[in-house]
């Protein structure tokens, strides 16, 4: 059922989003996998070739690309996924190319919460089309230990099932549902956008105020649909941690996902 249905903008009363379904109608347009990252995986002292999924070590960059920075300084890299190590397991169901590596990098020192303006620059996607081809750079600083995590492909089971299923924490997963995440996170990605968003103020009153105003706050709900989950994150060892030891949340748009591009990433922190 599309998400136009679970939309509502009454006559009289406040402005409604059934964001409990908001979530499922998403996820399932494009295929509904989630592959769990069990965070107990090996630790390892070095890493021997350039792909494999993993957190923390050394990040592969492409060719004559500079170490990922922020407005403060030079980012922590968190770890990267391996594309062809999961199309193995998704098999073409979620919108990710089929080769390469992306690696994630956040300033851990910020710790920006993703839903504020600006907060886009502390966190970057680097997609590594031919890791082959990449240049590997130790991390200047908050070098983590390497940890191999072991894939799985999970149950199609909804967010709650899932956050259940996985003993009560989110868990470290690529693609689905995001467990834990109030829908109206990608509604303000879009108020962000269209610099429309208002520092400090919750999603749903900042779109009475602009319906007020006269804009289309339903289409631009509508459109929230686009952002797809590409990496949710446990909190690790400090210094990675976000929040008060919570949850980071990665997305980048349905068109991105198509052009396979990674350089336009939103993200959103969920604490305990």
């Amino acid at each position: 059922m599309p998400i136009d249905d679970f939309i509502r903008r009454p006559e009289a009363g406040p402005w409604r989003l059934d964001t409990r379904r908001l979530w499922g109608d998403a996820g399932r347009s494009s295929g509904h996998v989630d592959i769990v990252l069990d965070h107990r995986g090996t630790s390892l002292a070095t890493v021997t070739d350039r792909g494999g999924t993993r957190f923390g070590g050394d990040a592969l960059l492409p060719a004559g690309t500079a170490w990922p920075a922020s407005p403060r300084g030079l980012l922590a890299f968190v770890g990267q996924l391996d594309m062809g190590e999961l199309h193995t397991i998704h098999r073409g169901e979620l919108s990710l190319p089929e080769h390469g590596v992306l690696g994630l990098f956040y300033d851990v020192e910020e710790r920006r919460l993703g839903n504020e303006p600006g907060d886009e620059a502390f966190l970057q996607l680097v997609y590594v089309p031919e890791p082959a081809r990449g240049v590997v750079h130790r991390p200047p600083a908050h070098r983590a230990p390497v940890r191999r995590p072991a894939l799985r492909r999970s149950r199609a089971l909804s967010s709650i099932r899932v956050l259940e299923w996985l003993g009560g924490g989110g868990g470290h997963r690529v693609g689905g549902d995001p467990s834990g995440l109030d829908a109206l996170a990608r509604v303000q990605f879009e108020l962000l956008e269209a610099g429309l968003a208002r520092s400090g103020e919750p999603v749903l009153r900042t779109l009475v105020e602009l319906e007020r105003e006269g804009h289309d706050t339903v289409a631009l709900a509508r459109r929230a649909k686009r952002w797809r989950l590409v990496w949710q994150l446990e909190s690790l060892d400090v210094p990675f941690i976000w929040a008060d030891a919570g949850v980071l949340y990665v997305f980048v748009a349905d068109e991105d996902l198509v052009a396979g591009r990674f350089d336009r990433p939103r993200f959103a922190v969920e604490s305990p």
